[in-house]
């Protein structure tokens, strides 16, 4: 696999998008940290899960996952988010008994059943050591392996044991082009969000609370989700069939009592594999060299101004405060980008606020800047986008996908699409998603009636600029 650093992967592995809210005057920056970049990117462009960077990334967050076995449980109602919210899907069409059949040999089924064994008994140099084989890179192991291991009962074991896979998927992606796969995919993923919905965050996990077993970059079936959707969501979309299937497993039970909060970064990875216009916008370089040292710039799938750091003057066109709209249309233009505005009142947002953040690309490098971005209308510092994150020494170059677990009531939420910056509330992350798989063309008009009926209700227009 090409391991080749290209200018577009930097930018994607390099893109800051939360920070730390302040007054737009640079001096009266808030001198909090910030939050790091090289763990906040947007994923929209989905050549780089497989094919990362050569940039060492080590990723460290403040909401660890706790031991569900240790955790509180509150009565749930049937289907709500938390804990074992999937049970029913999971007792009924993705019970083991409805499993696809892969007609495995018996000798490729004796062979598979040895390796699995020695996972069991704790040795995994195997799939570590084993040059590429016909069986061990095989869509029936992969399948085998999930149904096995996809329950996340001890999250140290569950963690190495999807590393293995992962790593060893790395060597052969080809492994993931086998579409029967969808179903033990998708299962494993439940399995996950059955475990993990209720926590605070789904990329992290502490054992205990003193912290002496810590896992900071979880490896997980949502890693191999948006991994097999990067990979295989052309070939979905050509399929009117398997999108069909794909489409309702990821909006089924997005209205139940706290929804399904990850699910929508997923669906909207399908909408950004449809763009065909916003890469043409890419620069050649991404990272420019400033006396030596590198930062991090804005591109058309993450647009922000720069007004200012140690490393560029400050921009004096941004003295006076900017309105709602007049800001949106700055940005936007920043990248050539036209812009829609669903479901917001301008007349009515609030001031917009500068964003102080850190340009640096690497956690060792500091590079503190002040910008304008999405979180500029937002009440707290969050990180709210997909991210990818590689902890340095990791043998593999694959990513780990860092996506949010929970949703936000304030601020707004950016998303290129077709060289168009698409603006929308975040507490109306499930309607805009719905609208914009509509507006992309991965839903019909019936299908969208659909979803309205069930209350996913099209936000208005209101403002708009034209098409560049």
């Amino acid at each position: 696999m090409n391991e080749k650093i290209s200018a577009m992967s930097v930018a994607v592995l390099a893109l800051v998008m939360a920070s730390i809210l302040v007054s737009q005057t640079p001096q009266e920056t808030n001198t909090s940290d910030s939050v790091d970049p090289s763990s906040e990117v947007l994923a929209f462009v989905n050549e780089h899960f497989w094919n990362p960077t050569g940039i060492e990334i080590i990723d460290s967050y403040s909401n660890p996952i706790v031991d569900s076995s240790k955790r509180p449980l509150k009565a749930l109602k049937p289907g709500e988010w938390g804990p074992c919210c999937n049970s029913e899907l999971l007792a009924g069409p993705f019970s083991l008994k409805n499993a696809p059949d892969f007609n495995v040999s018996q000798l490729d089924l004796n062979r598979i059943t040895e390796v699995i064994d020695e996972l069991k008994s704790g040795y995994g140099g195997t799939l570590v050591t084993a040059p590429l084989d016909p069986v061990l890179d095989s869509s029936a192991f992969l399948a085998h392996y999930l149904r096995e291991f996809g329950n996340p009962d001890n999250i140290r074991i569950y963690d190495y044991l999807y590393e293995r896979i992962l790593e060893r998927l790395y060597r052969s992606e080809t492994v993931l082009d086998d579409g029967r796969l969808d179903w033990d995919i998708w299962r494993a993923y439940l399995l996950f969000e059955n475990y993990i919905a209720g926590s605070d965050d789904a990329n992290t996990f502490e054992m205990d609370l003193r912290g002496d077993t810590v896992i900071a970059n979880l490896d997980s079936a949502k890693d191999l989700l948006w991994g097999y959707l990067d990979r295989n969501a052309e070939i979905i979309r050509q399929d009117k069939e398997r999108l069909r299937w794909w489409v309702e497993a990821l909006t089924t039970d997005l209205k139940k009592p706290g929804g399904r909060p990850m699910r929508r970064w997923f669906l909207l990875q399908l909408v950004a594999s449809t763009d065909t216009k916003t890469a043409e916008l890419l620069k050649e370089q991404r990272i420019e060299e400033d006396g030596g040292f590198s930062f991090i710039q804005p591109d058309p799938f993450n647009p922000f101004i720069i007004l200012g750091s140690h490393f560029i003057l400050i921009d004096q066109s941004y003295a006076e405060p900017l309105g709602f709209l007049r800001a949106i249309e700055k940005i936007a233009t920043s990248q050539k980008l036209s812009y829609e505005i669903w479901g917001i009142d301008t007349e009515k947002m609030p001031s917009t606020k500068a964003v102080q953040t850190d340009l640096a690309p690497r956690r060792s490098q500091f590079a503190q800047a002040i910008i304008l971005s999405q979180e500029s209308w937002s009440n707290h510092s969050e990180s709210f986008a997909v991210g990818f994150s590689r902890p340095i020494g990791r043998r593999a170059a694959y990513c780990n996908a860092r996506i949010p677990i929970s949703d936000r009531k304030d601020g707004v939420f950016f998303f290129s699409y077709n060289a168009r910056l698409y603006v929308w509330p975040k507490s109306k992350m499930d309607a805009a998603t719905i609208q914009m798989m509509h507006t992309s063309g991965l839903i019909d008009d019936a299908s969208y009636s659909q979803f309205q009926t069930s209350g996913f209700d099209p936000l208005p227009r209101t403002s708009e600029s034209v098409h560049q």
